[in-house]
């Protein structure tokens, strides 16, 4: 039996056990590699199956972008790379036509890095490549798809020499720049590591130096709603946010205490407004880090990253943790040296794909797929599957009696609605029947209803997307 301990950032120790809880088996796994040194730090499912898999090569002194295509099973379909050093993949989507769009950074000659962001084809050839930023150091970190088929990056803008801020771009489906908003470093946010949105919310979080971890809320025209601190720990690099089911948020990354080598993983679960709810860390030798936390089917979430409690060198390890925090299951996988998850996602029967390195010739890219989520679930609040379709917008939300909320299809089938309460009981269904592409809309009137959180869920097969919806009478 594997235990962690995970501390609260209060005075007393919290130990949390894996004891009656069953972790998923592994399905298959695979790796791979150039003859450099390579890392996967993004995995997204592709729109007619299979998976991009993006990162970089290094050989020690340069990056290389690089994108690999793999079928369902894992097996590799094409790859691109860059010949050209110092550039990275740090993110990548999939597109209805079979390719995808990855955004990174890229070095421009005697100017620093520009954030990158590129399109290619169902057979991995480019259709464009575009860059942008100012003179010093600017990257993009995750893209999101926007019901119009625009999109939002976030990433960050260096305006100079001791400045860092974060930048949303919003571009079109050829990478044409529309706008972009900056949250200025001075207003206590810096350092964009990860974003979501919900209904007409942008989250962002990210590290603001010794303020540490920072979150910030914004709507969807780039104005700031709140920007929240969280001076935990010395010296912390948050990685990777996903939202809750009450509106809130998790924050995951590692805090290197007193310039040491080591690093604890760290873990904060923030409420609706942005106020702290409870905290965690690892604290023990060596590596401990988390690098991705996702939303699973039902509630609660998963996160990926490093752990150094059974291998001083490092195993690449899951945790399962529910909607409050308590973990139903962890597993480790790897070699002897030196492996790490960076990225998670779930299919819709519940199985997960993992991407990370391991240890192979200096270090491969690693694709691992594990079965099902073995533990009881509830209703299907979290499943998001944007090559199929999402849910997009609610308005109003909140709400007195009839909202009104859009969403888009891209592949075509029989939909239907389904409402839930906050208990996670069925309370409403609706059968929408065939849809073509493209942007739909339905009408709920909730009179009759009591007032409280509720989810909406549109199905289409095993396939789901939600909204969250607040109905006040």
């Amino acid at each position: 039996m594997k235990i962690n301990h995970l501390y609260f950032a209060t005075s007393f120790i919290f130990l949390l056990y894996s004891v009656g809880y069953s972790q998923p088996d592994t399905v298959w796994t695979r790796s791979y590699g150039t003859p450099l040194i390579d890392r996967c730090v993004s995995v997204s499912k592709a729109t007619n199956s299979g998976y991009f898999l993006g990162g970089l090569s290094s050989n020690g002194d340069n990056y290389f972008w690089l994108i690999i295509r793999v079928d369902s099973l894992g097996n590799e379909l094409w790859r691109y790379t860059d010949p050209q050093q110092g550039s990275y993949c740090a993110h990548t989507i999939a597109m209805p036509d079979g390719g995808c769009i990855a955004t990174g950074a890229k070095i421009i000659y005697r100017r620093g890095y520009d954030a990158r962001i590129q399109r290619l084809n169902n057979d991995g050839d480019v259709i464009w490549d575009h860059c942008y930023g100012g003179q010093f150091q600017d990257r993009g970190v995750k893209i999101i798809r926007l019901v119009n088929g625009e999109f939002l990056m976030v990433g960050g803008f260096e305006p100079g020499i001791i400045d860092f801020d974060t930048w949303i771009l919003r571009f079109n489906e050829d990478g044409d720049s529309l706008d972009s908003y900056i949250i200025d470093d001075r207003a206590g946010f810096a350092g964009a590591a990860d974003f979501f949105i919900n209904g007409n919310d942008i989250t962002v979080s990210g590290t603001y130096g010794a303020a540490g971890a920072c979150l910030a809320k914004l709507n969807l025209e780039g104005n700031i709603q709140w920007i929240r601190n969280y001076p935990l720990w010395e010296r912390v690099s948050i990685r990777s946010s996903a939202p809750t089911l009450d509106g809130g948020c998790i924050l995951v990354g590692f805090n290197t205490p007193d310039n040491e080598s080591n690093a604890d993983a760290i873990m904060i679960r923030t409420a609706e407004n942005g106020d702290t709810l409870w905290t965690r860390i690892i604290v023990e030798d060596g590596t401990n880090l988390f690098a991705s936390v996702i939303p699973v089917q039902g509630d609660g979430h998963l996160i990926a990253g490093v752990s150094s409690i059974v291998d001083p060198d490092g195993d690449a390890i899951l945790y399962r943790l529910s909607e409050n925090g308590e973990l139903l299951w962890q597993q480790n996988y790897g070699l002897e040296v030196a492996d790490r998850f960076y990225s998670s996602i779930q299919l819709a029967d519940g199985s997960f794909v993992n991407g990370g390195s391991i240890n192979i010739n200096n270090g491969d890219f690693w694709l691992i797929k594990t079965e099902s989520d073995p533990n009881e679930i509830s209703a299907p609040h979290n499943v998001y599957l944007p090559d199929k379709f999402s849910i997009l917008f609610a308005y109003p939300n909140p709400f007195n009696s009839v909202t009104k909320f859009d969403y888009q299809v891209f592949i075509p089938g029989q939909f239907d609605l389904k409402i839930f309460n906050h208990l996670g009981q069925e309370v409403y269904r609706m059968n929408r029947g065939y849809h073509t592409t493209g942007v739909h809309s339905l009408i709920w009137n909730a009179q009759g209803f009591e007032s409280g959180c509720y989810n909406a869920v549109i199905h289409n097969g095993n396939s789901v997307s939600t909204s969250k919806l607040i109905l006040i009478k």
